[in-house]
């Protein structure tokens, strides 16, 4: 049984859990927009991105079972591995990205600040073209 106390700091600690995640959705989106190459490589790949991001709501619904309350372990322990998941996922692609660039800038030097690049061709290929880490 939970006392008022701890039921008070639960539900303090799920609002501040809850806009943490919420404010993260508009930087995400706005870091892969940018890193896709063209138009309709951002049409496709953002459309895909919101559509992976929306299956944690579907799983979500799988994992708190009203057998497993009011505790709900299995439930906190599988979002909590979601969110490592997440996490080593986001700080793989940042490292991954800032090898690509520093490949390119070694290859073709670094590009030149404020120069626009036509990227309806060859997209995100383009020699000079950097993604942000």
């Amino acid at each position: 049984n939970l006392s008022d106390d701890s039921l008070k700091a639960k539900y303090a600690l799920v609002c501040l859990a809850t806009s943490c995640v919420y404010a993260s959705f508009p930087a995400g989106h706005a870091w892969a927009a940018n890193n896709f190459g063209n138009e309709t490589k951002r049409a496709i790949g953002m459309g895909l991105f919101t559509a992976l991001g929306n299956f944690g709501s579907i799983g979500g619904s799988f994992f708190y079972p009203t057998t497993d309350g009011p505790i709900y372990r299995k439930g906190h322990y599988l979002s909590f591995g979601m969110s490592l998941a997440a996490a080593i996922v986001a700080l793989s692609n940042h490292f991954i990205l800032r090898a690509v660039n520093k490949h390119r800038d070694k290859k073709y030097g670094k590009p030149v600040e404020g120069l626009a690049i036509d990227v309806t061709e060859d997209a995100d290929n383009l020699p000079m073209f950097r993604f942000i880490t």
